[in-house]
C-alpha cells in the first residue's frame, strides 16, 4: 500500500464538493452514483444516514497520518452516512467505535487499508476497491471498452485486478512493469494481453492509461485525447498532458474510499454482497472477529 502524506490529505473535508464536480464533468457521475454504479448496486432506496462510520487511528508501522482519519469520515460524511473519529487509536479505537455504534470500521496501517462491517466481520480491502472504481471511472470517461487499447502501467495489487477486469470487459490490454516476475505472473494470468516496456511509442499508441504505479508519464508521450485513470500518488503529470488528455481521472483518497463505503453498505442495508463480477481470487470477502 502506498503511504500518503499529510500534506497529500490535507484539505480533502473541505475539497470535496469541488472533486465531486471534477469528476462528474469528467465521467458523468458524483463520488456516490460513481462508486455505486462500480458495484452493481442498482437499488436506487437505501438510507446511508441510518449507518455510523468510525475512523480509528492506527499506530503500527510507521504511525499515524495527521488528518487521515479526519478525511476518511469526511468522506463518509459527504456521501451521506454518519461518521465521526474516534478519540482512542488502534485496539481500544475499534472498541470506542463499536461502543459508539459504528456500523462500519475504517483504519489503515502501513499494509493495509480496510473497512469493515462490524454486524457481520466483514472487510472489504482498499486496493480490490481502487481498481474497482478507477476502471469503472476509465470506462466512463471513456465511453466504453470496445476497441479501446489501455496500457495498464504498473502491476501490483491495483494494477491486476485493473488489467482483469478492462480485459474481461473487452478492452484491448498491453502491461508494464520493470519487475521481471511481476510480468511472468501477467503473462499467466492475462495469456490475451500485450506485454511491453513503457516507451514512448507504446504510450503514444494507447487511447488510455491506467497508471497503478508511482512514475510519471511525460506529456511528450501521449497522444492527443487520450484518458489517464492514475490512482498512484503523487500526482505527477505535467502540463503538456494535461492540455492533451481527454481526462485525468486522480485524486489521493476519494474515490476508492467510497467505493469500500459503498461495499461496506451494501452488505450493512442489504445483508449481502453487491454483485460484482471479480476473477475468483478478488471475489471472496475475509472475515474479521470483532469482540472487544
Amino acid at each position: 500500500m502506498t503511504r500518503l502524506t499529510a500534506d497529500l490529505v490535507r484539505g480533502i473535508g473541505a475539497g470535496l464538493p469541488s472533486a465531486d464536480r471534477r469528476l462528474r464533468s469528467q465521467t458523468g457521475m458524483g463520488y456516490l452514483e460513481l462508486a455505486s454504479n462500480s458495484l452493481g448496486m442498482k437499488r436506487s432506496k437505501f438510507d446511508l444516514g441510518t449507518l455510523t462510520v468510525a475512523a480509528v487511528p492506527l499506530t503500527s508501522g510507521l504511525g499515524v497520518i495527521p488528518g487521515f482519519s479526519r478525511a476518511l469520515a469526511d468522506i463518509a460524511v459527504f456521501l451521506g452516512f454518519r461518521s465521526f473519529v474516534t478519540g482512542a487509536s488502534d485496539g481500544e479505537g475499534i472498541r470506542e467505535g463499536l461502543a459508539k455504534g459504528a456500523d462500519i470500521l475504517l483504519m489503515a496501517d502501513d499494509e493495509l487499508f480496510a473497512a469493515v462491517d462490524a454486524a457481520t466481520g466483514s472487510l472489504i480491502d482498499n486496493s480490490t476497491c481502487t481498481a474497482l472504481g478507477y476502471t469503472f471511472a476509465l470506462q466512463k470517461a471513456m465511453g466504453g471498452w470496445k476497441g479501446r487499447r489501455v496500457l495498464v502501467l504498473g502491476y501490483g495489487k491495483v494494477g491486476t485486478l485493473a488489467a482483469e477486469i478492462i480485459a474481461r470487459s473487452g478492452g484491448v490490454v498491453s502491461v508494464s512493469d520493470p519487475d521481471p516476475l511481476k510480468m511472468m505472473q501477467a503473462r499467466r494470468r492475462l495469456p490475451s494481453a500485450r506485454f511491453v516496456d513503457a516507451t514512448e511509442d507504446e504510450v503514444k499508441d494507447t487511447h488510455a492509461v491506467f497508471n497503478a504505479s508511482p512514475e510519471s508519464v511525460p506529456g511528450a508521450w501521449l497522444r492527443q485525447g487520450v484518458t489517464i485513470s492514475s490512482p498512484g500518488v503523487p500526482y505527477s503529470y505535467d502540463s503538456e498532458a494535461e492540455a492533451k488528455a481527454r481526462a485525468i481521472i486522480h485524486d489521493p483518497l476519494q474515490l476508492s474510499t467510497s467505493v469500500m463505503l459503498m461495499w461496506s453498505a451494501g452488505i450493512s442495508i442489504f445483508g449481502e454482497l453487491p454483485v460484482v463480477d471479480l476473477p475468483p481470487d478478488r471475489s471472496s470477502v475475509q472475515k474479521v472477529i470483532l469482540d472487544l
